[in-house]
């Protein structure tokens, strides 16, 4: 259903938050008609990655990456710098956060979504060089 929502909408989706108002329109168009059975009370797509793709497009999934890419890129390159053992276990549960993505939608719920945001808040400020006061300089 994630994906016949993405085919009627590529670029920009149908709407944040709507994919549960959809939902039961493509599963009756596609689902019901070709298996014989019938999903009851499914509210999300348990892929936090579908469920993007359909509620906002291409654009919104690419924006998503981009930013998911900019942050982890940022704090990876950093820790290969050097090891900071905090930086390396935020990167591991933001790592981990992202996988488990793949089969859940995580990102939809108030509490793991903070604490998704809160890990990528901290890998941005530590995943950037430190500025010298004096001159403007990065610091390793």
């Amino acid at each position: 259903a994630s994906v016949l929502m993405f085919l009627d909408s590529p670029l920009y989706g149908l709407g944040l938050g709507t994919f549960m108002d959809h939902l039961d329109i493509y599963l009756s168009q596609y689902v019901h008609h070709r298996s014989g059975f019938m999903v009851l009370g499914a509210q999300y797509a348990h892929n936090g990655y579908l469920q993007i793709l359909a509620e906002a497009g291409g654009m919104g999934l690419a924006s998503f990456l981009a930013m998911l890419a900019t942050v982890l890129g940022g704090g990876l390159k950093e820790l290969g710098k050097k090891f900071d053992p905090l930086l390396f276990g935020l990167l591991g549960g933001a790592a981990s956060y992202c996988v488990h993505a793949f089969f859940d939608n995580g990102l939809y719920s108030l509490r793991l979504a903070m604490l998704f945001w809160f890990l990528l808040g901290l890998i941005g400020v530590l995943g950037r060089p430190v500025l010298n006061p004096s001159d403007g300089s990065a610091t390793g």
